[in-house]
């Protein structure tokens, strides 16, 4: 009896040791959501020049059997290193504890970054497979622009209702916000 009482203590204070470990901290959301997602603001031409730059200077790297590999196909660096990337994003986003005060913050982003998914994996894709066979740049730029002007305007609208939470949300526990635009702290 006295080894069930014992076991059952630790096992009281490893399940609250447990339970007070995964709560997250309001910076955290913040991380999760806003921060995260600046990775994804060069959504298209500026993502692309990018890429360019990297393939001319055989700079382009992907993640195969967990293994960061060179490789010289734009879809493999779209699929296996953009991908990786976003994916490894949603599911840190997906292992936040949802909060009525965080929980449109996190929808937002869920919201923002399914359509950046969407976007990699279908114009991005289509994209990379015109770089890769040597498609004439401008045709390749008019695929980038026509991506744009269908995906932009639904990720502004989300990103602006995010920051429109998200700010207030820093105020209001004190987290410093770096405006890179002038170097100020926004808070």
């Amino acid at each position: 009896i006295m080894k069930i009482k014992i076991s059952l203590i630790v096992l009281f204070f490893a399940l609250l040791f447990q339970s007070c470990t995964k709560k997250n901290k309001p910076v955290d959301y913040f991380d999760y959501t806003v921060l995260n997602l600046n990775k994804y603001l060069g959504l298209g031409f500026e993502d692309f020049n990018v890429i360019f730059d990297a393939k001319k200077r055989d700079l382009l790297y992907a993640i195969i059997d967990n293994k960061t590999q060179k490789t010289k196909s734009v879809e493999v660096y779209v699929k296996n290193k953009l991908l990786f990337t976003l994916n490894n994003d949603i599911k840190s986003l997906k292992e936040l504890e949802v909060t009525p005060e965080t929980q449109e913050m996190i929808k937002i982003t869920t919201q923002l970054f399914e359509l950046v998914k969407n976007t990699y994996e279908t114009d991005y894709v289509k994209i990379a497979k015109m770089i890769d066979s040597n498609t004439p740049q401008a045709d390749v730029e008019n695929a980038i622009f026509i991506m744009e002007e269908k995906r932009f305007p639904q990720f502004d609208k989300l990103h602006k209702q995010l920051l429109d939470i998200a700010l207030p949300y820093t105020r209001k526990h004190n987290i410093d916000v770096i405006d890179n635009s002038n170097n100020k702290v926004v808070n």
